[in-house]
């Protein structure tokens, strides 16, 4: 919270409070305005006993999401549901096709990295929600739900040894679960997509997938190489175009320090002498079992030993993940036959078009996933069968 209010300011005015409750929890969300001209909105998570179970702090700003063009209320049915069991059990969507006598196929939608909603809003997009009413009106259900960082911020993060595993895979392996045992779903075709982060652990998540239960895998924009050395790529994008712009000094130096810090921190994180079990305390890293349990990761070291079919889409628009990525996708799995590759012009890393070149300041721009990557992947889903 300090480093919240050091950042937007103290709070000074009171905007409003509204409640909403979901199937785990009652959220009451108090918005204010900060004496730095920001909104920061405190959501309070009461359990079903009347207390508070958790509490999630949201300072970006509020998105202009406008519905796709597909978007066609009479083409599916949408009804909340409840993925997992027990002290970390989520509040989700499962979205089925209006028509049809049921025994759909079923892709379970797993989040990239942050504390995502279920829609996977970022900005005025709405990657996950476009995706769930496109697939519908093309005879796909879909499973979205809120991501266990943002329903439980604080208890996850004090979870003694926290990675990937408890941040996204159990998740997505619960979602798999729960689509098998739901009569309206054909349980011999149940996909899994991960976008950005949750692309790179596709290979994870199935390698955990003891009841073999996934028939086919999307990555979409999934990094094909280890998450720490993207982001030091990232900050140097970040830099080399603030300096083109010719931004102010301070803005520069900025980001120039963020570039250094970075690199202090890989030290750390490529340290073999540290392990997700054997590390000092202290340690400025952020959750140094997540670094340690994550680094040096390539997806597809684990995917070309894998035989469940796999589609890898990309934009060329994408300045988080570069469509190199994809060539580095191609090049581990080349001796594969069953994975299709598809990269799309103008996308960028949320999949919605953009004539210039991204920023990532044009997610806040209304824009949607265009029809035809819902159609191939629609298509590709069905020749599964």
């Amino acid at each position: 919270a300090k480093q919240i209010t050091t950042m937007l300011g103290q709070p000074t005015q009171l905007i409003q409070a509204t409640q909403i409750e979901n199937d785990v929890h009652r959220n009451v969300t108090v918005s204010f305005k900060t004496g730095k001209g920001s909104v920061l909105s405190v959501v309070l998570r009461y359990a079903k006993n009347g207390l508070v179970d958790d509490m999630y702090f949201n300072f970006t700003p509020q998105g202009q999401y406008q519905a796709p063009s597909y978007d066609d209320k009479d083409a599916y049915k949408e009804e909340s549901i409840v993925i997992g069991e027990g002290e970390f059990k989520l509040p989700g969507t499962l979205t089925v096709p209006a028509s049809g006598d049921g025994n759909y196929p079923v892709l379970v939608l797993v989040h990239g990295s942050g504390a995502n909603d279920r829609d996977e809003s970022i900005g005025s997009s709405k990657m996950f929600r476009d995706l769930s009413v496109g697939l519908a009106k093309q005879g796909i259900a879909t499973i979205r739900y809120e991501k266990r960082t943002r329903e439980y911020s604080y208890q996850s993060s004090a979870v003694p040894r926290f990675t990937v595993k408890e941040e996204t895979i159990d998740d997505a392996l619960h979602a798999v679960a729960w689509a098998s045992q739901d009569k309206r779903l054909n349980k011999q075709q149940i996909f899994v997509l991960g976008h950005s982060q949750g692309g790179m652990l596709v290979p994870r998540i199935l390698a955990q997938d003891t009841a073999k239960a996934v028939r086919g895998a999307v990555i979409a924009a999934g990094p094909s190489g280890p998450l720490e050395d993207l982001m030091l790529t990232q900050f140097e994008g970040q830099l080399a175009r603030a300096k083109e712009a010719k931004l102010p000094e301070q803005a520069i130096a900025q980001l120039e320090a963020q570039v250094a810090a970075w690199k202090q921190s890989l030290q750390i994180i490529k340290n073999k002498e540290y392990t997700v079990d054997n590390y000092p305390a202290n340690l400025p890293i952020g959750t140094p079992s997540w670094w340690f349990d994550f680094r040096d990761y390539y997806g597809g070291d684990i995917a070309k030993n894998q035989q469940v079919p796999m589609f890898l889409i990309q934009g060329d628009n994408d300045v988080q993940v570069g469509k190199e990525h994809l060539d580095g996708w191609k090049k581990a799995l080349s001796a594969r036959t069953n994975v299709a590759y598809k990269l799309y012009p103008k996308l960028n890393h949320v999949f919605v078009p953009y004539d210039k070149p991204s920023t990532g300041e044009e997610y806040m721009l209304p824009g949607n996933v265009p029809l035809d990557v819902i159609t191939d992947m629609a298509k590709w889903i069905k020749s599964q069968s």
